[in-house]
């Protein structure tokens, strides 16, 4: 369409006989081609975002309004109140998969910085380092400090440069968190989602004892569980040493996404494959151990260091895999928090972890 002007309707000059204004077409043209290539890019992205969200992985805010934060407070120096309070702020969204209101579990503090550490290190490891730096006069960022910076020689004794480098958690890629995640089949039994094969964590010795006396094994596992936690009258430092290796010896971890539709389940290697691993320190439901045999669970406790559950989100796990089908009467359901309020009328027998409170009724 051609004005009464000699332009076109998008206000661009018309080319004259013989070529002139091909540059102002051509512009038009670019221009035009341009904003359709920003449009698909958009487009591109939201679709990510959104696939990303339904994955559980999503942020709670925009990713400029958290990393910005992230970046004033763990990378760069700012007003040491202000960092910390920004800090408390920002860097807890790091936390992905959560939604206002759902109670999910956030990694604990000192782990903020194992999630924004490249190498991912273990937190506790990179928290002296960082308490260093922060009281320090530095304005280099934390991470450039510690690893090429003015922090780079330092070699403190409660967590040595060859811990420090050595403990780096693995955080699994999605076609590694597809292989572990697991579900209830029709015949109440946990199944690995991909395969249909039923989850097995015992090794062939703990599936022999468990078959030849059930209630034997369950003693067993609550005195070792007992004794590896301390604080028992008489139980000396190499009986609770050597309760912790049994405990460790075999152990399988469990996260549930935060709107407990997904479950994963995978062996625990310490220093390299912890709890934060199955969502990349994303935010999650439930997590503890769990021991399954024949996809028939006989062992759960909520212990988690990196996201430190409560009484809550074991019980409303519970509930959650009870509403599927799965039998929870004939496992050994530890409960680790000391003189915890129980709901009235909580239909699991949660076992206490002390020595006192060993449970010799015979499950059959």
């Amino acid at each position: 369409m051609v004005s009464e002007e000699g332009t076109n309707q998008d206000g661009f000059a018309q080319p004259e006989a013989g070529g002139g204004g091909v540059s102002q077409l051509a512009h038009y043209q670019s221009t035009v081609e341009e904003e359709k290539a920003a449009s698909t890019i958009q487009t591109r992205f939201r679709s990510h975002a959104e696939k990303r969200a339904k994955q559980g992985m999503f942020l709670t805010r925009r990713p400029d309004q958290v990393w910005y934060g992230v970046v004033d407070t763990i990378m760069g120096k700012t007003e040491q109140q202000q960092r910390w309070k920004r800090l408390t702020e920002d860097a807890s969204l790091l936390g992905r998969g959560s939604v206002a209101g759902d109670n999910s579990l956030m990694l604990k503090r000192e782990h903020w910085l194992e999630a924004t550490d490249h190498l991912h290190r273990y937190g506790s490891n990179l928290e002296p380092y960082h308490s260093v730096w922060a009281a320090g006069a530095s304005t280099q960022p934390f991470f450039f400090w510690l690893d090429s910076g003015d922090g780079a020689t330092l070699d403190l004794p409660e967590a040595p440069r060859s811990k420090l480098n050595k403990q780096r958690l693995h955080y699994l890629t999605s076609a590694e968190r597809d292989a572990v995640e697991a579900e209830v089949g029709p015949d109440g039994l946990l199944r690995y989602t991909g395969s249909g094969d039923t989850v097995h964590t015992l090794t062939d010795e703990e599936a022999a004892v468990l078959a030849a006396d059930p209630s034997a094994w369950r003693r067993r596992e609550q005195e070792i569980a007992a004794l590896s936690r301390g604080g028992d009258a008489g139980v000396s430092e190499e009986e609770r040493k050597a309760a912790k290796k049994a405990r460790n010896t075999n152990k399988w971890i469990f996260v549930a996404s935060s709107d407990m539709k997904r479950f994963y389940i995978a062996p625990k290697v310490k220093g390299t494959f912890g709890h934060s691993s199955f969502l990349s320190g994303g935010a999650v439901g439930a997590a503890g151990q769990i021991s399954v045999n024949q996809g028939t669970i006989v062992k759960m406790s909520p212990m988690s260091g990196h996201y430190v559950p409560n009484i809550g989100h074991y019980i409303a796990f519970l509930d959650c895999l009870a509403r599927q089908g799965v039998d929870l009467g004939r496992a050994l359901l530890l409960n680790p928090f000391e003189g915890a309020c129980l709901p009235a009328n909580c239909p699991y027998d949660l076992q206490e972890a002390r020595l006192d409170a060993l449970d010799d009724k015979e499950h059959t």
